[in-house]
């Protein structure tokens, strides 16, 4: 922070404060914020007169009199603010212009991480830091989008391209969160995969995305303000940065986290799918339908097979971390903590009156599955075929490049429950029924299951043969 749409903020309210002001002195507290030697900084400012304030990229231009340019950068947190002569300068001032009118420009920066840099209107475009930056997003059309394109054919991942300054200036940490989101590319996908075509996309996206934001006065985010007391709006409008943990509104699916090199980076990875990772086939159904016995049989031929039920049997058994969750989950009543063990009939007696409840663990545990998941995935060398029982349910069909529904008619299912020892089969049937979530799609394939044992195994042998 801030980026093009807050820098744009910025400027605009610098126009509208210190155009015309003729400088009197500089007082320079934090003497790195300076990139010049300081007494020429403040030698070649005095008498100067602001004639306008431009924005390139993330940086601030103020032209001046006679040929000045101070180059500014506000980095994560700098700021402006036009104060009275005498009034008292904010908390961790670094470089302060008193106007002869008796006011003052005073730049503060908590992190002072920000830059200035004095140049001429000869150099200040062919030299550094502005000489290494690519066009903003707004100066992309036919002419050299083509060449921009080039630089993006990396092997690197398409986020850290979209931030790249050299390449395009402008895009910082949230509006590349938000312009992937809505393209529905993975961040992680590499840019050497990113076709024309998408490239294009993502470029129309930016400039639409920036311009809503340019329009509401970029975002408020912590503790960045473009000024004292105003706040942007575009923050009410962020769909994916921030919202980590919380449903994408396109596919319930929560949002992700992850850290690509060094900066956090939300996702749906549902939406935007990572197709390095979409490799595995998934099991599902409702109970009953005979998930288990699909399971058997593709290990039977050879498969390398997973199951969710062993999954969480080891995570309920092994991960303090889900335990002591859970144990608050159930009113801190579910833990023997002598043992360090989980008591079950308790957790089933809590979960059998309390619906709401049994939602809760379901959507505390499913994160640790999915975390299991992709590590099984991404190590393995092989086709895995996973039995998830909950798998839409948990917005789990983006890790599986073929999911098998496994289908089965009520009173086969019920007939089935009976024999495993169902107590209520119609209660557990309605309720496996009402959390089943299913969703057909083109890389669905439906096994009938109402019959022998020799018709489910020539089901799955002919399944097998494309996988």
């Amino acid at each position: 922070m801030p980026e093009l749409p807050e820098v744009r903020t910025v400027v605009a309210i610098l126009n509208n404060e210190v155009i015309g002001k003729k400088i009197k002195n500089v007082e320079i507290i934090y003497e790195r914020i300076v990139q010049n030697d300081l007494n020429f900084f403040k030698d070649e400012l005095k008498d100067q007169s602001i004639i306008k304030v431009e924005a390139l990229g993330k940086f601030i231009i103020f032209h001046l009199t006679n040929n000045l340019i101070l180059i500014s950068h506000l980095r994560m947190e700098g700021k402006y603010s036009l104060l009275n002569k005498d009034e008292k300068n904010p908390p961790h001032s670094c470089v302060i212009f008193y106007f002869y009118d008796n006011t003052k420009l005073v730049y503060h920066d908590t992190r002072k991480f920000g830059i200035m840099e004095l140049k001429t209107t000869y150099n200040y475009l062919t030299s550094k830091p502005l000489s290494n930056l690519g066009p903003e997003p707004f100066k992309i059309d036919e002419n050299n989008i083509e060449n921009i394109y080039k630089k993006i054919t990396k092997n690197k991942p398409i986020k850290e391209l979209l931030m790249d300054q050299s390449i395009i200036c402008g895009i910082g940490n949230i509006y590349a969160d938000e312009i992937l989101f809505k393209a529905k590319i993975n961040p992680l996908t590499k840019g050497k995969d990113i076709s024309f075509e998408k490239f294009k996309e993502i470029v129309s996206i930016s400039k639409s995305t920036l311009t809503k934001a340019i329009n509401l006065g970029g975002s408020t985010i912590k503790s960045y303000h473009p000024k004292d007391g105003i706040d942007g709006k575009f923050q009410n409008e962020l769909v994916c940065y921030g919202h980590y943990g919380k449903p994408c509104p396109n596919c319930g699916t929560l949002f992700h986290k992850i850290f690509l090199n060094g900066r956090g980076t939300t996702f749906c990875p549902n939406c935007q799918i990572n197709y390095e990772l979409k490799k595995a086939v998934g099991i599902t159904g409702i109970i009953g339908s005979g998930k288990s016995e699909c399971l058997e049989i593709f290990n039977e031929l050879g498969f390398k097979t997973l199951s969710c039920d062993k999954i969480i049997k080891n995570l309920y058994e092994n991960n303090d971390e889900l335990k002591q969750k859970i144990n608050k989950l159930f009113f801190y009543k579910a833990l023997d903590k002598n043992k360090n063990k989980l008591n079950y009939s308790i957790m089933r007696q809590f979960i059998s009156q309390d619906e709401i409840l049994h939602e809760n663990l379901e959507n505390l545990v499913f994160p640790f599955v999915e975390d299991v998941l992709i590590n099984e995935i991404k190590n393995s060398n092989y086709t895995l075929i996973i039995e998830v029982p909950l798998l839409f349910k948990a917005h789990l069909q983006y890790l599986f490049k073929k999911i098998i529904y496994v289908e089965s008619n009520k009173e086969t299912i019920l007939e089935r429950l009976k024999l495993r020892g169902s107590k209520n089969p119609l209660a557990d049937y309605e309720l496996y029924l009402k959390n089943n979530n299913f969703k057909i799609s083109d890389n669905v394939i439906i096994l009938k299951n109402n019959s022998d044992l020799n018709s489910l195994k020539e089901q799955i042998i002919k399944i097998s043969k494309d996988l």
